[in-house]
């Protein structure tokens, strides 16, 4: 029994052993094998990976073109949209301007007077010689049929501010013809407001002293400064440029119009007879 046991274990060993040889024979082959499967099937991947990428890469650089694209038009849009705001906006300032000639009337007039004197049909009559040739009531209508929606959608607040403040000096003054040359109303309250002063000084608080000194009507001599202001702010906001010297050409159009002022106002004292008391 001994003895067969020794031959079952001597054929088991070596059929082990040679296995066992076998294997280690073969374990280079092996594992070259299953190296070069690991990296073909890696390589494989990464090109799958490298392709991917590219046809991502090419769809982010549609993509980034279709933007840049869409944002220069957008901003073409809106250059142009700026233009034309800017363009109506100084339409309105050139309409407005129609009216300097009732500022300068209205800086002549002695208020204080023409009030003591406001039921004297010779000073209604004066005032209203003054204030005819404007067409007042025709006038404003037609400025308030403007639509001014676009200056205020494209144009920065600043420029609006300026615009706003002239706005309020040219309409002040109107009103201020307007209001004398009516009949049979306290007019003494128009004048205690100070309403213009108030509304300008929250935009433009630097005049604070003038108007503490001499109320809402020392607006009337900034109307000419606003006038310019808003053109260089509307050239400095679209073309970025703040070297605009009008002092001269302010200068000279301030000149001419107090002295057509001056005439104006002195042929219609002489033509109905009155005192040049109501004017300084």
């Amino acid at each position: 029994m001994f003895n067969e046991f020794l031959k079952w274990a001597l054929s088991t060993l070596s059929a082990s052993t040679v296995i066992a040889l076998l294997m280690y024979a073969l374990r280079g082959f092996f594992s070259r094998y299953f190296t070069k499967a690991a990296d073909h099937h890696f390589d494989k991947k990464l090109e799958k990976f490298k392709s991917e990428i590219k046809e991502h890469e090419a769809t982010f650089a549609q993509v980034r073109t279709f933007l840049s694209s869409a944002r220069r038009e957008r901003d073409s849009a809106l250059q142009l949209k700026r233009f034309e705001a800017a363009e109506k906006l100084l339409q309105l300032r050139q309409f407005l301007s129609e009216f300097s000639m009732a500022i300068e009337y209205v800086k002549m007039l002695n208020i204080d007077e023409v009030l003591k004197k406001s039921d004297d049909p010779k000073v209604i009559d004066f005032i209203n010689i003054l204030s005819k040739p404007f067409n007042i009531d025709e006038k404003l209508e037609e400025y308030k049929a403007i639509d001014k929606t676009l200056p205020r959608l494209y144009l920065n607040d600043d420029v609006m501010n300026v615009f706003d403040i002239y706005e309020s000096i040219i309409v002040y003054a109107v009103m201020t013809l307007k209001f004398l040359s009516l009949s049979g109303l306290n007019k003494a309250r128009y004048f205690e407001e100070d309403a213009l002063g108030k509304k300008i000084l929250k935009i433009d608080s630097s005049h604070k002293k003038g108007f503490e000194e001499y109320g809402d009507r020392y607006a009337l001599f900034l109307a000419s400064t606003y006038y310019h202001e808003v053109l260089k702010m509307v050239r400095e906001e679209l073309l970025g440029s703040k070297n605009l010297d009008k002092d001269m050409e302010l200068a000279t159009r301030l000149a001419i119009d107090t002295n057509t002022a001056q005439i104006n106002m002195r042929s219609a004292i002489k033509k109905l007879g009155i005192s040049d008391s109501i004017i300084k």
